[in-house]
């Protein structure tokens, strides 16, 4: 397979003759000795690090170009570089790197090499073989993903090497500013193959988890809390804006997210950890209006989270220098930091069951911001612990605030379990004591209805007593009725000549008659009383009574005169 695209003439002009001679002297004056870098493969190692025999030149005039630096009677361009890694500082500096690899087997060789940093923004790779110069396309993580030659997330070149056939590597870097720690290695087929595996399988593994934690976090969001509490959603923008952070930084966002878009992934690693941080200080965060020192801690998060949008934004616009930017987001982060560390204090002096949470997750950011301050502003870790350790401390962030979720979560509903405990209790207690007011009216009503029988058992004695009174009291005037009813018998001289037909309603009557004999008179008379009953009764028993009491008397009268007698005696 040809992996030289394009071919340079390698006929140099006279110019940059001239030029290397000017250079060669001024490497005699200071001394300077020169060094060749060089790899010799063979048929039992299989990775080699190219980084520890690289020559490395420092471009500060910007006008260096493959064709000095590949000029052979300029050696003193280069140095060797000192370290595993190639270290570029903050500075506008351009930097050039070569080494020479030899193929001392019988056989062809291919091989790859990788620039094992996804985010050196300009990349151009250059091979001299047989006096002719070969130029790879210029990329970087400033140029869209589809500028690398292999599709990978680092800087990957095959390389075909034929027996005994040597190649000139040279490397032109552009760091725009940024510092940068870069490892290079060279592998054989089968080792980049496998390597290639293991970063797919642990970066699927790894991103997989995060996904996982974010999307089982949100469903139980939804699924068990308010929608409007605002510190889970905290949480998952917090899992969220680190996590692509981390692709960014990965070279995977160039894969998944927006491949021919490199400037947003730039302007991303810097918002997104800044969102990040924005979140976190008001993750938990309960604004006490009763707390001054809650409040003011609250606000002044708000105005810092402010001043940091408006840092962004003053960022991207103006393209301020990487060392500027890094270091105001630095002391903007750590600002941020503290201020959120003092409102956690507060918050789990309140509710001493998430301190030991914050505590490991303040530590765990504290340790995030050393590393990431490290690796800005020095080359003392190497770049493998970077790459290993953002992956390490996010996850361990994702775990410690899944944690604090489900403490929140737990203390929400032990909390809201507790208020329904005592709803219910309040409800029982409330329902007892109405039964025990119906009891209480129950019992009353049974003892109105006792007294009410009491009474109207007594009334019913008492009725029944005066029955008892009435029929004797009837019985009696009945009687009396009896024994003054004449009956026509024997001793009447008009016996035969009378008749009587007396039949009354009912036993007590107020209709009655009288008869009477007198020598040898016979008086008759039938007394028609108003009323019925005992009244009519005793007033026709009266009434009979006053007539034989006339009648009876010793005077003869007449009939007019017994009557006047009888209406006078009624009367009085």
């Amino acid at each position: 397979m040809n992996c030289y695209p394009k071919v340079k003439n390698s006929n140099y002009h006279f110019k940059y003759l001239i030029l290397g001679i000017f250079w060669m002297h001024l490497s005699i004056i200071s001394k300077a000795s020169p060094i060749s870098g060089k790899i010799i493969l063979n048929s039992e190692k299989q990775i080699y690090n190219l980084a520890s025999e690289m020559l490395i030149y420092k471009d500060s005039t910007k006008q260096m170009n493959i064709d000095m630096a590949s000029c052979e009677h300029c050696p003193i361009f280069f140095k060797k570089n000192n370290g595993n890694e190639l270290h570029n500082n903050h500075s506008k500096d351009q930097y050039w790197y070569k080494i020479k690899i030899e193929n001392k087997l019988q056989s062809v060789k291919t091989m790859f090499l990788e620039f094992s940093n996804s985010t050196i923004p300009y990349l151009t790779l250059f091979i001299k073989k047989s006096g002719r110069i070969y130029e790879f396309p210029t990329t970087g993580s400033l140029l869209p993903f589809n500028t690398r030659k292999i599709e990978n997330s680092k800087f990957c070149y095959q390389l075909d090497l034929l027996p005994n056939e040597e190649l000139h590597i040279y490397a032109h870097i552009n760091p725009m500013g940024d510092a940068l720690n870069t490892p290079v290695y060279l592998y054989d087929s089968i080792s980049f193959t496998k390597k290639a595996s293991w970063e797919s399988s642990i970066n699927g593994i790894y991103y997989g988890l995060m996904f996982l934690i974010i999307s089982l976090s949100l469903i139980l969001i939804i699924s068990f809390t308010s929608l409007t509490e605002r510190s889970n959603f905290y949480f998952i923008g917090i899992i969220t804006f680190f996590t692509l952070w981390n692709a960014s930084l990965d070279g995977l966002a160039f894969q998944y997210l927006w491949p021919t878009t490199p400037l947003l992934t730039n302007a991303c690693i810097f918002i997104l950890p800044m969102a990040g941080i924005i979140l976190l200080s008001l993750f938990a965060e309960e604004k006490n209006q009763n707390n001054i020192y809650s409040m003011f801690l609250y606000n002044f998060k708000i105005i810092l989270s402010g001043i940091i949008v408006l840092f962004i934004i003053y960022t991207l616009v103006f393209k301020l220098s990487l060392i500027k930017i890094h270091t105001f987001s630095i002391i903007l982060g750590c600002a941020h930091l503290a201020v959120t560390f003092i409102s956690w204090y507060y918050h789990v002096k309140e509710k001493p069951q998430n301190s030991r949470l914050f505590i490991s997750l303040f530590s765990t950011i504290t340790a995030w911001l050393i590393i990431i301050t490290l690796k800005i502003y020095t080359n003392i870790l190497p770049y493998t612990f970077y790459y290993f350790s953002f992956k390490i401390f996010l996850g361990l962030q994702a775990f410690i605030l899944t944690i604090a979720v489900i403490s929140q979560m737990r203390v929400k509903y032990t909390k809201v379990y507790s208020d329904t405990i005592a709803t219910l209790d309040k409800e029982v207690t409330d329902k007892e004591t109405e039964i025990q007011k119906k009891i209480v009216e129950i019992q009353t009503i049974n003892n109105d209805i006792t007294s009410i029988n009491n009474i109207l058992h007594k009334q019913q004695v008492e009725l029944k007593t005066k029955d008892e009174q009435l029929t004797n009291s009837i019985a009696y005037v009945k009687n009396i009725q009896k024994s003054i009813t004449p009956t026509i018998n024997s001793s009447l001289k008009f016996e035969k000549q009378l008749f009587v037909l007396h039949k009354p309603k009912h036993e007590l009557f107020s209709d009655i008659y009288y008869i009477k004999q007198i020598n040898n008179s016979l008086y008759t008379a039938i007394l028609d009383c108003s009323g019925s009953g005992v009244p009519g009764s005793v007033f026709a028993t009266m009434a009979y009574n006053i007539l034989h009491r006339i009648i009876s008397s010793e005077h003869n009268y007449e009939t007019d005169e017994i009557i006047n007698l009888f209406q006078k005696d009624l009367l009085e």
